[in-house]
């Protein structure tokens, strides 16, 4: 199944369970997200507190899930806004590949 179309079908399934979600609360849920990214790359590069630490492959693991995460929260609040996310990342992307460095 093609990411368009899982996409589609979590939407209906999350609006379905919490039909009064906002943006706003959208916003709040990428930040959340957002900062277990943030705890895992600090435990990466060993700036967690030794009792946070975790073998390679789980931390691995856990980031992957973690960044996924993230990544579904932005495209559910983009369907929430009636932006085609998709479209939106290739023209962006398009754009930054031309862009100078």
């Amino acid at each position: 199944m093609q990411l368009e179309a899982l996409s589609d079908q979590l939407y209906r399934k999350l609006r379905e369970k919490f039909p009064e979600k906002t943006v706003v609360v959208e916003v709040v849920k990428v930040m959340e997200e957002l900062g277990e990214v943030a705890d895992l790359a600090l435990r990466v590069h060993k700036r967690q507190r030794k009792r946070k630490s975790m073998p390679d492959e789980e931390l691995r693991e856990r980031m992957k899930e973690e960044i996924s995460d993230v990544i579904i929260t932005l495209v559910m609040m983009a369907k929430d806004l009636d932006i085609d996310v998709w479209e939106a990342l290739k023209q962006r992307m398009t754009e930054e590949i031309k862009r100078p460095f």
